[in-house]
């Protein structure tokens, strides 16, 4: 989270000048209780009081409480969205779809039931056929296998170099 380093930095910088920090909603401030109190305990100690625009906290008994059960709300809500993704996910491939983008050598592509499924990429496969025969020789370790793919002239969907994530991505997979 770039945005939030950077105003954590600013606040340390700034922290003579800056006595609030004000946030639109606690849920968009952090997503886990953990991560909540870990950036609170950092605020307090640069002195600086988290408040939010439209929510009631503050520093008494009952706006404390207030955050702690907003921040609580944060993480139940994010971890609910998390577990519906997963499980739509996890039925769309016991369908049998393929839930993302396809692997380097295969196309996203719909079956005569116009179902998603996958498909031989031809402009790419002769490379990844190539890529995996030779690296299965036991001759290359997986940094070796970045230069090997870009000896199979193995691309990214848009033409470029695979990184060394995605090729080891790609022998994982």
């Amino acid at each position: 989270r770039t945005q939030l380093k950077e105003m954590l930095e600013y606040c340390r910088k700034n922290k003579t000048t800056i006595g609030h920090l004000v946030v639109y909603k606690l849920d968009r401030f952090a997503r886990s209780m953990q991560d909540h109190m870990a950036l609170q305990s950092l605020l307090t100690k640069l002195g600086i009081m988290l408040w939010s625009a439209t929510e009631p906290i503050n520093e008494t008994t009952t706006g404390k409480l207030m955050e702690h059960v907003l921040a609580s709300f944060a993480e139940f809500d994010n971890s609910v969205r998390s577990e519906r993704c997963r499980n739509g996910m996890r039925a769309r491939a016991e369908e049998g779809c393929w839930v993302s983008h396809a692997p380097i050598g295969y196309i996203n592509f719909k079956d005569e039931l116009k179902h998603p499924t996958l498909a031989f990429d031809d402009s790419m496969f002769e490379q990844v056929r190539k890529f995996f025969k030779e690296f299965l020789t036991g001759r290359y370790t997986q940094t070796e296998a970045i230069a090997l793919a870009e000896k199979c002239g193995i691309r990214t969907k848009k033409g470029q170099p695979m990184s060394k994530n995605g090729v080891i991505g790609m022998l994982n997979n």
